[in-house]
């Protein structure tokens, strides 16, 4: 037996010029890739290892504008309130997100903030984290 669309569990993508913020998901396996894919945010596949090239295809702004998204329940955690810790599902942002975070430096200017010129963003390259990188000193609060 299915259930119609009303039954099932809704999944809005939260990035609000999306066209599915109003068209929802009703699987979070399909949400979760649409993240991952269109929106290029750092959600890991089960049982693979993030490479340089895979991290360096990865959007900036997800990374570097104070939030991460759980992996379990999908939902934005804002780190300094939250730290490295779901607020909705108690689940732990994976080591290696945690580690890209705070130790790849942020990026001058950010996709989609002003920049030097004439009120245009610059077009960035996602930075790649070297073994030479500067630690950030951000505190993951437990």
């Amino acid at each position: 037996m299915h259930l119609g669309a009303e039954h099932k569990t809704k999944h809005l993508c939260d990035y609000k010029k999306c066209e599915r913020h109003v068209r929802p998901f009703f699987r979070q396996d399909h949400f979760r890739d649409h993240l991952r894919i269109y929106h290029k945010e750092d959600l890991l596949r089960r049982g693979t290892k993030a490479d340089r090239e895979w991290w360096a295809s990865r959007a900036p702004r997800p990374i570097f504008k104070g939030w991460w998204r759980c992996s379990r329940c999908l939902v934005r955690v804002d780190l300094d309130a939250n730290g490295f810790v779901c607020d909705a599902c108690g689940s732990q942002c994976e080591k290696e997100r945690q580690r890209y975070r705070l130790e790849t430096p942020k990026p001058s200017v950010l996709p989609g903030e002003k920049g030097k010129g004439k009120g245009q963003s610059p077009r960035l390259h996602h930075p790649i984290a070297s073994s030479g990188s500067s630690v950030r000193k951000r505190a993951a609060s437990s």
